[in-house]
């Protein structure tokens, strides 16, 4: 065979294989929600910030406004909101868009019909759809329905009123469920990608707990000063990073109910390895868990006095009592000018892999 048209052969086999891949796992999830061979084959793209909002009737749109900010609240960094997420509307004449996007809610009106209707129709199992319809209506939660890396969320009702109302009562509810998972779906990227090579018992070793970051970050500093303290950056673009100080306590447990103790962890933490001050004015406390511990959530600004730079923090507080110890988690990101809402996402993540157990 020529050798030019054997080359353009294997070309078009492989873009005729992306594009089934592509087009043709739309029923993947029907009876189940999980993923077929095909819809494994390609992953979804874009940011984990980016929600496309499928809906079966254009004027469904407006309706769900309330939903949208239930689901996704504002962040505010230092003197900047963004929103936790960003929505796009897709709708019957364009909704095959929306299956290449990491994150889908389908608001399906039952009746209106169409290809939303359909697809939804395909998605969802027989006896399942009947009970939803039989009543005020359900949301159907379904993983890589076309696309490895997704998730859906399917909402059902026989009227606008019942449908509006159902999603904006489970919006928080979901809220939690995508920012889960959203989380293992990075830890996953980030172990297919590749990690920092570190084993995790040399970092047990050193020091009393270990964590998976990716291959591009580095350990920028580790205990300056006898300081107890680490760090690992990531400077490609935007600068960020994880920072972790750790102080023993006779009642880890304890002391994270005390806010003064965990101010000043983070005021040494600050000083010993950025060589900052946070400002407490601008202090915004929360319970959270960390890897599945509970943890005391502080948010702020902070401040480098000899350059007068500064920029938003999100340090967690997590007791290790089999250690003795209160350890401080700190997200770094500093990127003037640029929203921050998917950096400090990337990096939320990082953290539900964090161990304080000896690894095998």
């Amino acid at each position: 065979m020529n050798p030019t048209r054997h080359a353009a052969a294997i070309l078009g086999a492989a873009c005729f294989c992306l594009a089934l891949a592509l087009a043709g796992c739309g029923d993947g999830g029907k009876s189940s929600g999980k993923s077929t061979g095909k819809s494994a084959m390609v992953s979804a793209v874009g940011s984990y910030g980016d929600v496309a909002l499928v809906v079966s009737d254009p004027r469904l749109d407006p309706l769900l406004e309330r939903a949208r900010g239930l689901l996704a609240p504002n962040e505010t960094f230092v003197l900047k909101t963004e929103p936790t997420y960003r929505f796009r509307t897709f709708t019957d004449k364009n909704w095959q868009d929306a299956r290449n996007y990491r994150n889908v809610i389908m608001a399906v009106r039952w009746g209106d019909g169409g290809a939303v209707q359909g697809a939804a129709k395909k998605l969802l199992p027989k006896d399942a759809l009947e009970r939803a319809l039989a009543g005020r209506g359900e949301v159907f939660t379904l993983r890589d329905p076309w696309l490895h890396s997704q998730v859906a969320f399917v909402a059902v009702a026989r009227d606008a009123d019942a449908l509006v109302t159902l999603l904006n009562r489970q919006a928080p509810v979901l809220s939690a469920i995508l920012a889960a998972d959203i989380n293992r779906r990075i830890v996953d990227d980030h172990r297919r990608q590749g990690l920092l090579a570190d084993p995790a018992a040399r970092q047990w070793r050193r020091f009393g707990f270990s964590v998976e970051l990716p291959a591009a970050y580095r350990e920028n500093q580790s205990e300056p000063g006898g300081f107890p303290g680490v760090e690992w950056l990531r400077t490609d673009g935007s600068t960020r990073g994880l920072t972790v100080s750790w102080e023993p306590a006779s009642s880890p447990e304890s002391q994270l109910l005390d806010q003064q103790f965990l101010v000043a962890m983070r005021e040494r933490l600050g000083k010993a390895l950025h060589q900052e001050t946070i400002e407490q004015e601008s202090f915004a406390w929360s319970q959270e868990k960390v890897a599945g511990l509970p943890a005391v959530k502080l948010a702020g600004s902070w401040v480098d006095a000899e350059t007068q730079v500064g920029g938003p923090f999100r340090c967690y507080f997590v007791a290790d009592p089999a250690g003795g110890r209160v350890y401080c988690f700190d997200l770094l990101v500093y990127a003037p000018q640029s929203e921050k809402m998917d950096d400090f996402r990337r990096l939320r993540a990082i953290l539900e892999t964090v161990s304080f157990r000896e690894p095998a």
